[in-house]
């Protein structure tokens, strides 16, 4: 519990050191009204000042009107720029209203943060009600969650008080804002906003001394903490965070399933989900080692359950455990060597919402060596037929509903390694795989201890061998004759084009090749 005042709200004010400031606006007056004191502050104190305003604010305008009122908003910011002291601000004209948070408005910003060489990011504060100011906040902060280094994110006020921790004492240019609020007559026309900012701003005087005629508040974060703990660090962040990610409405529960050994890798496997552009996320940690580490039931904000049966585990098995233990509508799993990047859940949910009922959703995955370097994409558009000779499907490539346990699909138990494959081709016998181009998920190949990962030890090899014939035992006398006269189109291209088969780790025995060969061959004859 805080044990005094100051603890609560700032009872001293202080304008933040910055060589390079970008402010950001939902819409033409949010930049004056929220921080424009600040603002004027930080440009006579050296500061180079941008401004961008991210939307057309023309929202409810009759279509005759749209463009003069357009340009009249925009002339109207560009004036008050010019009495707090800084330059016009860019317009990206995006549609008022239109405002979403995810992997194209993140990174917009992103890039504007890297042009500006910024070290000092406003934008609005996540607590206010209207969702272009909701969506701008969260995008931010996640933008200069990326960027890193030493910046710092200012949130500030604007229709709705925050509890701040930065107060910044606006006296010196109170005069000079109250004449750039003036500016905007368009607004004002219809409601008196300067009288309700300069109410606000005279009551965050309420704590500093009596010489300070006015100041404005903020939520100050540095992109170290946002790294440390992601979005959620800043509590009205964490709320603005779900109701951006819940704005187009109800999203379903994605429950991201991983089997872990505790080894170092799994922190970083769980913040690739934290950072996920996806809200609705549930993370499932199942102790496949029999003596796990202690867990929160957070992970950076995430909700975070560890499933424990006090043995180890095989990797089939701890499946197992994991989708027994799902609560969510679709499932993905993850490794605890590998990555997602951070639209992952989103464009595999927004997949499978547009194909409706009936489907799993896959995506492209980047195999990585130590180096960082990139040694093979899967991103098949084929899978539901290369599926039949060989896995061209990472485990955290695929969101699956959850539908399909509640059939009856499980692992294999007898199977290690390759439980994944033999999961993959019993899930295409409930639904459709629907491809989704382009990658964004990681696979660490060195760090791994799945079929995928090449060694040279003689007795996994064997063992990988017996396995892969095992499941193409089980599968091959299943396959239909169209589905394998396709198979046979998609392989004699892919050898033409000189192509290698994905997943394979190219280290199978010249006996393996022949006898898998001959199993072929023999299913052709059979039909």
């Amino acid at each position: 519990m805080p044990s005094d005042e100051a603890d609560l709200i700032p009872y001293t004010a202080s304008l933040p050191a910055a060589r390079s400031v970008l402010a950001l606006a939902p819409h033409a007056d949010d930049e004056v009204f929220g921080c424009g004191g600040t603002l004027a502050l930080l440009q006579r104190h050296g500061a180079r000042v941008k401004v961008i305003v991210a939307t057309d604010s023309d929202f409810g305008v009759p279509v005759p009107e749209e463009v003069p009122i357009r340009e009249a908003r925009r002339a109207e910011s560009i004036a008050a720029a010019g009495v707090l002291g800084y330059g016009a601000p860019l317009f990206w004209g995006l549609p008022d209203r239109g405002l979403v948070y995810g992997p194209a408005l993140i990174e917009r910003v992103q890039a504007a943060i890297a042009e500006a060489d910024a070290d000092l990011v406003l934008a609005p504060s996540p607590a206010e009600v209207h969702p272009d100011h909701r969506a701008l906040a969260v995008a931010a902060a996640e933008a200069l969650r990326r960027c890193g280094g030493d910046r710092r994110l200012l949130l500030y006020e604007v229709g709705v008080p925050l509890q701040p921790n930065l107060l910044v004492d606006i006296t010196a240019v109170w005069a000079d804002k109250r004449e750039a609020m003036r500016e905007f007559a368009s607004q004002l026309a219809t409601r008196a906003y300067d009288r309700f900012v300069e109410a606000l701003n005279r009551y965050r005087a309420y704590t500093l001394t009596t010489e300070v005629e006015a100041a404005e508040a903020f939520v100050s974060v540095c992109a170290a903490q946002l790294a440390a703990s992601g979005l959620r660090c800043v509590p009205a962040l964490s709320g603005a965070l779900r109701r951006a990610a819940d704005a187009a409405g109800d999203e379903p529960l994605v429950s991201v399933l991983v089997r872990s050994t505790d080894r170092p890798t799994l922190d970083e496997a769980l913040d690739s989900v934290a950072v996920q552009t996806y809200g609705n996320v549930e993370i499932v940690v199942v102790d496949a080692c029999g003596r796990h580490r202690q867990l929160p039931t957070e992970w950076k904000g995430m909700a975070l359950r560890l499933v424990s049966r006090g043995e180890r585990l095989p990797r089939a098995a701890a499946a197992n455990v994991a989708l027994e233990a799902a609560r969510g509508d679709w499932l993905l799993f993850l490794d605890d060597d590998d990555l997602l990047l951070p639209d992952h859940l989103q464009r595999l949910v927004a997949c499978v919402r547009r194909q409706g009922a009936g489907c799993a959703a896959y995506a492209g995955v980047r195999v990585v060596g130590p180096d960082g370097v990139e040694l093979e994409v899967f991103d098949e558009p084929e899978a539901a037929v290369r599926l039949w000779a060989t896995n061209v499907l990472p485990i955290h490539a695929v969101l699956f509903p959850r539908t399909v346990v509640e059939q009856g699909a499980r692992f294999d138990e007898h199977l290690d390694p390759y439980e994944d494959w033999d999961f993959w081709l019993r899930l295409t016998g409930y639904v459709r795989l629907v491809h989704v181009a382009g990658v964004s998920a990681i696979y660490r190949s060195h760090l791994g201890e799945s079929a995928a990962d090449a060694t040279v030890d003689p007795e996994a090899e064997v063992a990988r061998v017996r396995a892969r014939l095992a499941v193409l035992s089980r599968w091959l006398p299943r396959l239909s004759p169209s589905r394998f006269d396709a198979l046979l189109d998609v392989e004699r291209g892919r050898a033409a084009a000189g192509r290698r088969d994905a997943f394979r780790s190219g280290t199978e025995s010249t006996e393996l090749r022949h006898e898998l060969t001959g199993l072929r061959r023999q299913q052709g004859h059979n039909h």
